[in-house]
């Protein structure tokens, strides 16, 4: 990423806005790709060894110099600003690489270097809300299920790093049940109860939000069990009669 010069942030590209990305150290570039993270434990008297609980991922940070075209008059850097500072996590990529992805912020200060005739650049620093890179949010084919009562098996794939989450598309036809079991974990049975016909429910797995097009209130209706898929191939159990399609955004390195 360091040695890339350009980039796009919140669906701008910095050669439109007249700047573009610098290496301002020497030698080799330098690329984050693991986050620091703390370890939970605590330490108990007379036992040599602590109780582990789990550790704390810290989201990746990292510096992003960028060198003014013309010249770093005030009136460039408030336009850059306008676009790059923003109370909100916005998407950010390079341009060499559009499957890896942020959402980013920047964070402490931001510091004008020049040379006294406005030329120079400007150091930023940015922060992720992830642990990991992402890839761009992708939709899986359309799976269709008719006379479906005894349940049919899927493969979906995760092709990222780590375990994900998905957002689950139904399109229930005629009114009843529907089912989701990933043979390939034990995180229980996605299951929703008394859809009507031609209702169309959407999960966000990660966030736990579920809208229906039907505008009820369907958190009663379902088992509380939200899809998680593994790395690798995932097998998946589908009872009712429906089409399902995911969207996804796997988590990289």
């Amino acid at each position: 990423m360091r040695h890339e010069t350009h980039f796009n942030f919140d669906g701008k590209w910095s050669y439109d806005m007249g700047v573009s990305k610098v290496n301002i150290g020497g030698g080799l570039f330098e690329d984050l790709i693991v986050s620091s993270k703390q370890i939970l434990e605590e330490k108990i008297e007379g036992r040599d060894r602590p109780y582990f609980y789990g550790v704390d991922k810290e989201p990746l940070s990292f510096p992003l110099p960028i060198y003014f075209d013309d010249n770093l008059s005030n009136e460039k850097i408030r336009e850059i600003l306008r676009w790059l500072n923003h109370d909100e996590y916005l998407p950010f990529y390079m341009i060499d690489d559009h499957n890896r992805r942020w959402y980013v912020m920047i964070t402490d200060n931001a510091t004008a270097i020049h040379n006294g005739i406005k030329s120079g650049y400007m150091e930023l620093n940015l922060r992720t809300d992830s642990p990991t890179t992402l890839t761009p949010f992708t939709k899986s084919k359309l799976y269709r299920f008719e006379n479906n009562v005894n349940g049919e098996l899927i493969n979906f794939e995760n092709s990222g790093d780590f375990k994900c989450s998905p957002i689950v598309h139904i399109l229930k036809r005629g009114k009843g049940d529907i089912s989701i079991k990933n043979m390939s974990n034990n995180t229980g049975e996605f299951k929703f109860k008394g859809l009507d016909d031609q209702e169309e429910v959407t999960v966000d797995c990660e966030y736990q939000e579920i809208v229906s097009s039907s505008n009820k209130f369907r958190y009663d209706n379902f088992s509380k069990k939200y899809l998680s898929f593994v790395r690798g191939v995932n097998r998946l159990k589908i009872v009712g009669d429906c089409d399902i399609w995911f969207e996804t955004e796997f988590k990289v390195y």
